[in-house]
């Protein structure tokens, strides 16, 4: 007789293997439409099965393309760079947008040569530091720059080839914008963290902690909906609590089939301290460049990155369900 531990890892082993058949069914699926081949509509249900692979491989094959496919969101630009040398190696094709530099001007420079003094130090000491998201984000100012000029910031996340920065326009409100920088917005920053904090140690079960904290994080991110989401022994899953704006419809209560979230990327939400924001599942994506040396190691892994792009079934999925992100 299987233990609860063992018929949870069955589950979830076939829920991988179909995670994989039914993005390569999606896939499939979105090639012949574009060829012109087949109208037919990706149900989410059908999966398919490649016979001239094995299911290590299919899984495998599976897991690159969400991890490996050097693609990111188009909002933000990525860096990634060496914290021993601080020569940058790989740089997202839209990178101009934000330091107003060229790609190919970029890679295998020095931070030094890219950034202004201030901003080359403050990232070289972040990286230095024993805890480096301690100094996110980083305010950029190109060479040549001045701050008032540039309205960017770095993310800096180690990763297993470097040191990697997600770029992204500043485009908070103004206290939020100044929590990095003292002053009343640092204050602020500082109040709402210890009354959320002291409103979740209030709670007496489960359920009210949910609750709490699904509109604690409805208040401090503006988010139009929030939910808590528990994984069942089966797999699926249930939102336990919600909380979303006037108009817009609450999933409180609902439960979801298993398929509806890949393992593969539960694994990488429940495992990767990292998070991911989805600005548009539907937006154009950026390819990522990189130096010969970097290309030699294999495709870049992106799980470290906060902008890594939304592809297959995924997209879909948030355009069937009418959200941005």
């Amino acid at each position: 007789m299987k233990t609860v531990a063992q018929e949870r890892l069955a589950a979830q082993k076939m829920q991988e293997v179909e995670d994989a058949h039914l993005e390569q069914s999606f896939l499939s699926i979105a090639e012949a439409q574009k060829d012109g081949k087949s109208t037919a509509v990706f149900d989410g249900k059908t999966p398919l099965k490649d016979e001239s692979m094995t299911t290590e491989e299919e899984l495998e094959r599976f897991s690159r393309q969400q991890t490996h496919n050097e693609l990111i969101q188009r909002h933000g630009a990525l860096l990634m760079f060496s914290p021993v040398t601080w020569e940058i190696s790989c740089a997202s094709e839209n990178v101009h947008l934000l330091l107003e530099t060229e790609t190919s001007d970029i890679i295998g420079k020095n931070l030094d040569d890219v950034f202004d003094e201030e901003t080359a130090k403050k990232l070289k000491d972040a990286v230095g530091s024993s805890v480096l998201s301690l100094h996110n984000p980083v305010h950029l100012v190109p060479k040549g720059g001045t701050i008032s000029q540039h309205n960017s910031v770095g993310i800096l996340r180690n990763s297993e080839r470097g040191i990697m920065m997600d770029i992204e326009p500043e485009t908070y409100g103004e206290n939020v914008a100044t929590w990095k920088r003292g002053g009343e917005g640092e204050i602020l920053c500082h109040r709402i963290a210890v009354s959320s904090f002291h409103k979740l140690e209030d709670t007496q079960d489960v359920a009210s902690l949910c609750s709490t904290m699904a509109e604690e994080m409805f208040i401090i991110t503006g988010y139009d909906r929030v939910m808590i989401y528990y994984f069942h022994e089966d797999q699926h899953g249930e939102v336990l609590a919600a909380r979303s704006k006037h108009g817009v419809e609450s999933y409180g209560g609902l439960h979801w089939p298993a398929t509806d979230l890949p393992q593969f990327s539960r694994n990488v939400l429940l495992k990767n301290n990292e998070p991911r924001t989805i600005v548009d599942a539907s937006a154009k994506t950026a390819n990522i460049l990189m130096s010969e040396e970097e290309q030699t190691l294999g495709p870049l892994p992106l799980t470290k990155s906060g902008l890594r792009a939304v592809l297959g079934c995924h997209s879909e999925y948030l355009k069937n369900m009418g959200v941005a992100g």
